[in-house]
């Protein structure tokens, strides 16, 4: 009878252990607001710079801090193109490296970015917005930019 109140106990144990940690949300989950995926692909025409449209937003406490923004991309392009970001709907601006390299052999490319954004760029306490923008620098008459599968995300700098 001991043995098998033991068993019973361990049982008991296994049960309650194994539903906690598959209903637990992962300590390092980032919330929806702050990531964004898109596989479709999407051709952009134009002079820089204008909005493209892809947000991402993230709420900063009372002491703001720096953030980290990544994007993330397959490209092919006909032009000399900027990426470059709106911060809470200013104008776009470069935040760091912001040019996708042109390679005459019409092969597909990736490329990744990540620009640190301090609270003197104009980051403020409550939510924050990071917009895409960018455009054609070059003199072609019709430009484009293919995006491919592409991912944008936003992060509290620790």
């Amino acid at each position: 009878m001991k043995n098998f109140n033991i068993a019973k106990y361990i049982l008991t144990a296994f049960a309650l252990t194994t539903a906690m940690l598959w209903t637990a949300q992962p300590a390092a989950a980032v919330p929806a607001n702050q990531i964004l995926k898109i596989l479709p692909d999407r051709t952009i025409t134009g002079k820089c710079c204008f909005l493209w449209g892809e947000t991402v937003t993230i709420t900063e406490p009372a002491a703001v801090a720096p953030v980290i923004v990544t994007f993330s991309t397959d490209y092919l392009e006909s032009g000399n193109f900027v990426v470059k970001l709106s911060l809470n709907n200013r104008p776009c601006q470069a935040f760091g490296p912001s040019d996708i390299e042109l390679e005459l052999d019409s092969q597909a490319r990736s490329h990744l970015f990540e620009w640190i954004i301090y609270p003197e760029d104009g980051l403020m306490k409550g939510t924050n917005t990071f917009t895409l923008c960018g455009g054609d620098n070059s003199a072609q008459p019709t430009p484009t930019l293919i995006l491919g599968g592409r991912t944008l995300s936003v992060t509290i700098s620790k």
